[in-house]
């Protein structure tokens, strides 16, 4: 009898696995599909003129190394605000991103890489307490 519960118990276990599995795979089609759908519109891989003007570009922060170096998806960022810029798409970057302690800084050093890239300091702006994407997307909005 004790075999037939146990063996019960694995089919059981079994079966809840696999409707989980199947139900955390639907979820995930749909969500895929629906942000694929609604933000289509949105999306301008193919070329750079095709993008509306804009005033001013944000940039999110990401990791900076302690060297000083932005990481890759941070640099990739900002090279990607700069072609914006120099294309005349935009006219002003908003650097956002976390300066939470002094040893710490992803906006003065996205804001340093655009000076050294030619970028005129006037045309800079940095929110220093962007510490995620919902609190820069607040502050874009309400402060700046």
């Amino acid at each position: 009898m004790k075999q037939f519960l146990k063996y019960k118990w694995i089919k059981y276990s079994a079966w809840t696995g696999i409707t989980f599995g199947f139900c955390a795979i639907l979820t995930t089609i749909i969500v895929t599909t629906h942000t694929q759908k609604f933000s289509r519109p949105y999306l301008y891989s193919d070329t750079i003129h095709r993008m509306p003007n804009c005033y001013t570009v944000m940039v999110l922060g990401a990791s900076v190394h302690r060297n000083g170096d932005l990481s890759p998806i941070l640099l990739d960022r900002v090279n990607s605000a700069i072609e914006l810029y120099k294309a005349g798409k935009a006219k002003r970057f908003l650097l956002t991103g976390d300066h939470g302690s002094i040893d710490y800084d992803e906006v003065n050093t996205m804001k340093n890489h655009l000076i050294r890239m030619g970028i005129d300091s006037a045309d800079i702006f940095l929110d220093h307490a962007g510490f995620d994407t919902y609190s820069s997307m607040v502050r874009a909005k309400e402060v700046f």
